[in-house]
C-alpha cells in the first residue's frame, strides 16, 4: 500500500521531519526541531500497529514506541549500495563459509532497496543522497529480500555510512556493546540460536533468517541458504535472494 501510494517506491530507511511525536525513531521533542523517521515510522498510517516489529525471539520486545527504540532494531530493510557510494555492495564472508574446507575470497555481488536522505539527523550526512528503489525495478518480486530479521531496521549500512564495507559487510561487528545484538550487520539468523548476543552466533552457526520478499510471501531459511549464490546474466557471482536485477 505504501509503495502504490508513493510512486511505486520504497520507503527510505531515513528520512528527516518536524515532529513532536514521542513515537520517532530519534525525537525530538519539538515539532520545530528536525527529527528523524526510520521506515518502520512512515509504514505505520498503513499498519498502525508497532507490535509487529517485534520479532518474539528477540530479546528487544518493547512495543511502546514513546519509550523504546525496540521496533526499529528487530527487523531490517536491505540497504541500496548507493548510501555507501558503490555501484552494488559485495561480500567475501559468507562466499567463503559456504565451503569451509575450501579457502575462497569469491567476490559475491548483493544489492538492497532502501535508500536514505542524507544529513537526516541519525545518519551520517556524508552517505550520498540515494532513493529508494521502485517497484517496477525489481525483476524478480518473489525472490527480491524486502525485509529479514535484523538488529537495525537499516542493517546498520546508513547508520555508519561511507566506509570499507564493499567486502566486509556482512563480516563487520562492533563491540561497543558486547552483549546487544546490535552489534551485528546485515541479517540475523536468530532462530534456533542459544546465544543470540555473540556475532560468531549469528553469522553462520545453524541459525534460520525470516525473510519477507517483494511478491509479499515470507519464509523462513537457514543462513547458508539464504546467502546461496547464483550466476547472474553478465557471469558474476551474486546473491541469490539479494539480487533485484534479474
Amino acid at each position: 500500500m505504501y509503495v502504490q501510494d508513493y510512486d511505486e517506491s520504497f520507503p527510505l530507511l531515513f528520512t528527516p521531519v518536524y515532529t513532536s511525536d514521542p513515537a520517532t525513531f530519534a525525537w525530538s521533542g519539538s515539532a520545530t526541531v528536525k527529527s528523524t523517521a526510520i521506515w518502520q515510522n512512515t509504514v505505520q498510517p498503513y499498519i498502525k500497529n508497532y507490535g509487529v516489529m517485534i520479532c518474539p525471539e528477540n530479546f528487544l520486545t518493547n512495543a511502546n514506541p514513546d519509550v523504546a527504540l525496540d521496533f526499529g532494531l528487530n527487523y531490517g530493510m536491505p540497504p541500496l549500495s548507493g548510501i555507501d557510494g558503490n555501484p552494488q555492495w559485495g561480500d567475501t564472508y559468507y562466499s567463503a563459509w559456504s565451503n569451509p574446507s575450501v579457502v575462497s575470497n569469491i567476490h559475491v555481488q548483493w544489492q538492497g532497496l532502501a535508500g536514505a536522505f542524507p544529513d537526516n539527523g541519525w545518519s551520517p550526512s556524508t552517505i550520498s543522497p540515494t532513493p529508494s528503489s521502485t517497484l517496477s525495478a525489481i525483476a524478480s518480486p518473489s525472490s527480491m529480500t524486502m525485509v529479514t530479521d535484523a538488529s537495525a531496521g537499516d542493517w546498520w549500512g546508513a547508520s555508519y555510512g561511507p566506509g570499507p564495507y564493499d567486502t566486509d559487510f556482512f563480516h563487520y561487528c562492533t563491540t561497543w556493546y558486547p552483549a546487544y545484538q546490535a552489534q551485528r550487520f546485515g541479517p540475523i539468523g536468530r532462530h534456533n540460536q542459544t546465544t543470540k548476543t555473540a556475532c560468531s552466533y549469528l553469522r553462520v552457526c545453524g541459525g534460520q533468517i525470516i525473510a519477507s520478499f517483494v511478491d509479499g510471501h515470507a519464509k523462513s531459511l537457514p543462513i547458508m541458504q539464504y546467502f546461496s549464490k547464483k550466476t547472474d546474466n553478465a557471469g558474476n557471482q551474486v546473491y541469490s535472494y539479494l539480487w533485484p536485477t534479474e
